[in-house]
C-alpha cells in the first residue's frame, strides 16, 4: 500500500492507493479497512466497478494484511506514523541498520534499538506500547473474521470495544446489537451459533424479545401485548414458551422493558374484514366538540385518556386479540385482567407516550400567553384576508383563539389551509408571536407557500444536532405565543414528544391534519389518538368547496373515506382515469406510455417528475426495464435516487 487517501474514522470506510502485480498504474481500492498501513502488504477479494465520478475501482470485501517482507517496504511502513515513537527519519536509520530483520528485532529484542542514535529510553519504551497495540488490533480482526464477522462490522466491533473486544464477544455476542448501530439481533445470533453459543441462553432470548418489540415498532406499534410478543417472540426463537415467559419476567423486573395495563374500553374489535373504526369522528355535521374539553378544565375524569395510560393508541393488532372480529368470526376474549393482555414497551415508546399525554394535559391547564379580543372575529378576518368564511370556519377560527390546544382536520378540499390562514391572522392582529412548522421539508415549503410565512420543519424548528439531539427543548424551550403544525398525521409518538418538551405551558398549540391519510413512519398513531381522546377541542371540516369538486382524485378520495365506489368514468377534463388490463406484461406497457407519452404531453410535465407507484415488486421491476433495448422503443422508466420506485405493500392493520 502506498498511500491512504481517505478514512473514516467512525465507520472505517478507507480509500487506499496500492502497487500491484501486473499492473503499471497505482490501484484504487475502496472499503471498510481500519487498520491497514501505508507499507503493509495486502491480500485483497472483492470486484471491481467504476464509479461514476472517480473511475475504476476495487471494492473491496475481505482484507489480510501482512508486515511488509522488502527493505523499502519496511521503511514505509515504519515511517507512516503507524509506530509512535517512529517517523520517517528515524524509519529510514533503524532500517539502515538492522536490514531485512528490521520487524523481527522490534517483535523480539526492542531493546536493541537503543543502539540507534538519538533513540533513547523513554523512546524505545513507546515503540514497544505502540507496536503491542498494532498487534492486538490485528489479532483482533483476524479472530473476528475467522467467525465470518465482515470487516464492516468487526471495524465498528473494534472501535466500540478497543482491546477487550475478543472478550465481549466470546462471552455474550448479544451484546453487539444492544451497543453498537447497524449491528441488529440476526447478525449478532450469526455470530454466537458460529462460535457455539447456546439456543436457551438467557442473553440470545434477552436480545430476540428487543429485537421483536423493534420490529413490531417498525411496523407501528408503541407496544406489544405480553400474548403478542411471546408469540412472536417463540416464532423467532424456536425456544419454549415456559422459558421466554421467565425472560420476559426477568427483563420486566431489571426495567429493561415497561409493562402497563391496557383500558378495557380502549380495545376495539377488527379484522381483515372489518371496516375503519371512525367512532367519535362520524358525525353528520361539522362542530366544534368542548363538552369533554370543558369537563377536564371543571377537573372531571374527562382527562383520564390524557392520564399517561395508553390512550387510543391501544388497539388488536389482530384479530386473534379481540373479542368478536368484524366479520363476525369468533376469535379470543379480551380480558384486562389477564396478565397476557398487559402491554409491554421499549421504555423510549413508553415516556414517549406518557410524556406527550402529560406534557398536552399541561399546555391545555395552563394560562395563554396572548389573548385575541373575539369582538366582530369574522369580519376583521375577512377584511384582512380578503376571503369569505363559511359558518364552520369562523366556528375554527373562534375556537382556536380561545382554546389553549386545538385539533383542525378534515379530508382534501375541505379548507384546512384557507382557515389556518385566518387563524394565522387572527392571532397576528393580536401581535402574537407565531410559529409555523410540518414534519417535512417539502409540507413546510406548501404551508410557507400558502401562509406566506416562514415555515420550517419540526427537526429545524427543534435545532436537531446530531449526535447532541434536540436544542430546544424543556430547559431551552420556543419562543412565541402560538404554534401551527400542519400535516399532523405524519408525526410519531416519540416526535411529538420531543416536539411537546419544547413548547412552553404559555403557548398556544394549533395541531392540523387529515386522519385519513397514512400514519406516521414511526410508531404511534397521534393525531388520532388525540382525537379519540376526548380531552382536546376539535374541528372536522367535511364541506368540499367548489375548487375542490372539480377534482375527480379529491372527490373520489372523499367517496373511499364514506365507503362508497369511486367515480370511474374517464373523461378529457378529468385528472383521475381508471384502465383494466388484464394482462400483466400489456399492464407495463400501458403505464410505460402513459409517463413516457400521454401524461407527459399533456400536462406538460417531464416524465422524470411522474411517479409511479405499484405493490407489485416484480412488476415494478418490469415496469422499470420495459422496452428496453428494443430497437427504435422509448427509454425504460427508471427511479429517481433514493426513493425511485419503491415496493410499497397495503395491509388493514390497526397500531397499538
Amino acid at each position: 500500500m502506498e498511500r491512504i487517501t481517505y478514512q473514516n474514522e467512525t465507520n472505517g470506510y478507507t480509500v487506499i492507493k496500492c502497487r500491484a502485480k501486473n499492473y503499471q498504474d497505482l490501484v484504487t481500492v475502496v472499503g471498510a479497512m481500519p487498520d491497514v498501513h501505508v507499507g503493509s502488504v495486502l491480500s485483497l477479494t472483492g470486484q471491481w466497478k467504476v464509479d461514476a465520478k472517480y473511475g475504476r475501482q476495487f471494492a473491496m470485501e475481505t482484507f489480510e494484511e501482512t508486515l511488509p517482507a522488502t527493505v523499502y517496504g519496511m521503511e514505509k511502513y515504519l515511517g507512516s506514523g503507524l509506530i509512535k515513537g517512529i517517523g520517517p527519519k528515524y524509519a529510514k536509520k533503524i532500517v539502515g541498520q538492522f536490514g531485512a530483520d528490521t520487524l523481527n528485532i522490534i517483535e523480539d529484542q526492542p531493546d536493541r534499538l537503543l543502539e540507534i542514535p538519538g533513540i533513547g529510553r523513554a523512546r524505545v519504551e513507546s515503540i514497544k506500547r505502540s507496536w503491542l497495540e498494532q498487534m492486538e488490533i490485528k489479532n483482533i480482526m483476524v479472530f473476528l473474521q475467522s467467525h465470518d464477522v465482515s470487516t464492516s462490522h468487526a471495524t465498528k466491533i473494534y472501535k466500540t470495544y478497543g482491546n477487550d473486544s475478543i472478550k465481549v464477544v466470546q462471552e455474550n455476542p448479544y451484546r453487539l446489537a444492544d451497543d453498537i448501530w447497524g449491528i441488529g439481533f440476526k447478525t449478532a445470533d450469526t455470530i454466537a451459533e458460529k462460535m457455539g453459543f447456546g439456543k436457551e441462553k438467557y442473553a440470545r432470548l434477552r436480545s430476540g424479545l428487543f429485537y421483536t418489540l423493534n420490529k413490531l415498532s417498525e411496523d407501528g406499534h408503541c407496544y406489544a401485548t405480553r400474548k403478542m410478543l411471546l408469540e412472536k417472540g417463540a416464532e423467532l426463537l424456536g425456544v419454549e414458551d415456559g422459558l421466554l415467559a421467565m425472560t420476559l419476567d426477568e427483563m420486566i423486573r431489571t426495567k429493561d422493558v415497561i409493562t402497563d395495563n391496557i383500558p378495557q374500553d380502549s380495545v376495539h374489535t377488527l379484522s381483515a374484514a372489518q371496516e375503519p373504526d371512525n367512532s367519535g369522528l362520524d358525525e353528520s355535521s361539522d362542530q366544534v366538540d368542548y363538552s369533554l374539553y370543558e369537563q377536564y378544565l371543571s377537573g372531571l375524569d374527562a382527562s383520564r385518556n390524557l392520564s399517561g395510560n395508553p390512550s387510543g393508541s391501544a388497539r388488536a393488532s389482530s384479530s386473534r386479540d379481540t373479542s368478536v372480529a368484524g366479520n363476525g368470526a369468533k376469535t379470543d376474549t379480551f380480558d384486562p385482567t389477564d396478565p397476557m393482555y398487559k402491554a409491554v414497551y421499549l421504555p423510549p415508546f413508553y415516556f414517549s407516550e406518557t410524556g406527550t399525554a402529560k406534557r398536552l394535559t399541561s399546555i391545555l391547564h395552563a394560562q395563554p400567553s396572548v389573548h385575541v379580543d373575539t369582538g366582530n372575529l369574522a369580519q376583521r378576518i375577512t377584511f384582512r384576508t380578503g376571503m369569505q368564511y363559511d359558518e364552520i370556519q369562523m366556528q375554527a377560527i373562534q375556537a382556536a383563539v380561545t382554546s389553549k390546544v386545538l385539533v383542525l382536520t378534515g379530508g382534501p378540499g375541505t379548507g384546512k389551509t384557507t382557515t389556518t390562514l385566518g387563524i394565522i391572522t387572527a392571532f397576528a392582529d393580536a401581535g402574537a408571536k407565531i410559529l409555523l412548522a410540518a414534519p417535512t421539508g417539502r409540507a413546510a415549503k406548501r404551508l410557507s407557500e400558502a401562509t406566506g410565512r416562514e415555515a420550517k420543519t419540526i427537526h429545524r424548528l427543534l435545532e436537531f444536532k446530531p449526535p447532541e439531539g434536540y436544542q430546544k427543548n424543556e430547559e431551552k424551550p420556543l419562543e412565541g405565543d402560538v404554534l401551527i403544525v400542519d400535516e399532523c398525521s405524519m408525526i410519531d409518538i416519540m416526535l411529538m414528544y420531543n416536539l411537546l418538551k419544547a413548547v412552553p405551558d404559555s403557548m398556544t398549540l394549533i395541531l392540523v391534519g387529515d386522519i385519513d391519510q397514512l400514519p406516521s413512519v414511526g410508531a404511534g398513531n397521534v393525531l388520532r389518538d388525540v382525537i379519540e381522546s376526548g380531552c382536546v377541542p376539535v374541528v372536522r371540516l367535511k364541506r368540499i368547496f367548489r375548487q375542490a369538486q372539480k377534482s375527480r382524485i379529491i372527490m373520489n378520495a372523499h367517496r373511499i373515506n364514506e365507503g362508497q365506489m369511486p367515480d370511474l368514468s374517464n373523461g378529457r377534463t378529468s385528472d383521475f382515469f381508471f384502465m383494466e388490463e388484464e394482462d400483466p406484461e400489456k399492464a407495463v406497457a400501458t403505464i410505460t406510455k402513459l409517463v413516457k407519452e400521454n401524461l407527459s404531453r399533456y400536462y406538460h410535465t417531464p416524465s422524470s417528475e411522474i411517479q409511479v407507484l405499484t405493490p407489485d415488486a416484480a412488476r415494478r421491476g418490469r415496469c422499470i426495464e420495459s422496452e428496453s433495448g428494443t430497437a427504435g422503443s422509448p427509454e425504460p422508466i427508471k427511479p429517481r435516487g433514493r426513493a425511485g420506485i419503491r415496493r410499497t405493500e397495503i395491509i388493514w392493520i390497526q397500531r397499538i
